[in-house]
């Protein structure tokens, strides 16, 4: 039933072909990044060394993101699709000689995290390229809810795989992923685009050449302010994303008294599941509301679901510990339905108002600016969560991005409605 709304984007073999490759690439991150976590602090037992290996992994989207962006709208997309994913494998079997060294996992985890701020412009640039203008809706809810889907697969198998087949045959079965995703970006038509071969040398030899090419990604964004405010709107949910996933594990343990794979149970999943709702349906609610109201309202519900969390007491008192774990629950399923309903409905207006050659550098100059931001954000809400309930700290950012939905509606109307002319704002 599900895919018979999404036939009209599926209809095209090498959107599907991209979708696969996303399908394979996208569970394999996540399910080594959790490997590594676990696999860190066991040869270590030291948190404070699986606080670096985050860190490494969340630099490279900061320092190369934009020349990334830069890379997808001037090199055959095709390739960098391919030749991502081929070093993403062969870095792969490095850490299936090196399991046992820190160092070298911490080493190589930052090289494939570099690499893989490639292949992300470059797949959501290349999206438009094999879905017609009226099924980009449906295009993008499939590409977030297979991303969504991804996290809960990534993380649900990797610590079942890691305790029943330990750490090395984990590593051949992410090895094999990302060569599958590198055969199905092969079996893709070449996506060149504006640049002749001299053009190519010297973007390759000359940075100044590739820093005019950031700046003018970054104007691009500034001077249509569909892209801008999307971009801004998207940041809100990430940073708030960022934010609960740094609070998560002390909340779990200290406010709502999980143990380790209950925080699975009762946030993780119930999040995902939110998510893949929200992405399954969206292409529904656009039918009854604009893009700018599912993006406005979206960003309100989800600062209220996090304004609501610090009342899960209340749920105890009323119903006991199974009414505390299905509000919380519900509140982790609003929370990953409106963050999607946000997402889809703003990478589709990124989308539609933006011309090919310049998608790699607007979503380049995306994931760099949502981490730029969020890493000053997540460092200020750890530390107001050592003096304050870090309850009360999540309720405040609820508070912040309930307030960026409201005044979005206000904001925003116009400028939409005059630059979007050719799509339903």
């Amino acid at each position: 039933m599900f895919l018979q709304k999404y036939i009209g984007a599926l209809e095209d073999k090498n959107f599907v072909k991209l979708w696969i490759s996303q399908l394979l690439s996208e569970p394999a991150g996540h399910m080594l990044n959790f490997l590594l976590a676990i696999r860190i602090y066991q040869l270590t037992g030291n948190n404070f060394i699986v606080s670096i290996f985050i860190v490494i992994v969340s630099i490279p989207p900061v320092l190369f993101s934009s020349f990334a962006g830069v890379i997808a709208d001037h090199v055959d997309r095709k390739l960098v699709m391919v030749f991502s994913n081929l070093i993403r494998a062969i870095v792969v079997l490095g850490f299936f000689i090196f399991h046992t060294v820190p160092a070298v996992l911490l080493g190589l985890a930052f090289v494939i995290s570099i690499v893989s701020q490639f292949f992300g412009p470059t797949q959501s640039a290349t999206i438009p390229t094999f879905a017609k203008r009226e099924h980009l809706f449906q295009a993008n809810s499939i590409f977030l809810s297979t991303t969504y889907a991804s996290f809960l697969i990534g993380y649900a198998l990797a610590g079942p795989l890691l305790y029943h087949l330990g750490d090395k045959i984990n590593f051949i079965i992410l090895f094999t992923m990302y060569c599958l995703a590198m055969i199905a970006n092969l079996s893709l038509p070449s996506l060149k685009f504006v640049l002749t071969r001299e053009e190519k040398v010297v973007i390759i030899k000359s940075f100044k050449y590739v820093y005019r090419k950031i700046i003018e990604g970054l104007k691009i964004i500034k001077d249509t302010r569909a892209i801008l405010y999307s971009i801004l709107q998207m940041t809100f949910i990430f940073v708030a994303e960022r934010a609960i996933i740094g609070l998560a594990p002390d909340i779990a343990q200290k406010y709502f008294h999980f143990k380790v794979d209950e925080i699975s149970y009762y946030l993780i999943i119930p999040i995902g599941l939110g998510a893949l709702v929200g992405a399954l349906f969206v292409n529904r609610i656009k039918k009854y509301f604009s893009r700018r109201k599912i993006i406005n309202w979206g960003l309100t519900f989800a600062g209220v679901s996090l304004v609501l969390l610090p009342f899960y007491y209340l749920a105890y008192d009323l119903f006991g510990r199974f009414g505390m774990l299905a509000y919380i629950s519900l509140l982790c399923v609003l929370t990953g339905f409106t963050d999607v309903c946000v997402i889809v409905t703003a990478q589709t207006l990124i989308h539609e108002t933006s011309y090919d050659g310049s998608r790699g550098r607007i979503f380049g100059n995306l994931i760099a600016f949502m981490n730029i931001v969020s890493i000053p954000v997540i460092l200020l809400v750890g530390l107001a969560a050592n003096y304050y309930a870090a309850t009360y700290v999540i309720g405040t950012v609820g508070i912040l991005l309930t307030i960026a939905g409201l005044t979005s509606r206000f904001f925003y109307k116009r400028s939409l409605r005059l630059l979007v002319k050719n799509i339903k704002a």
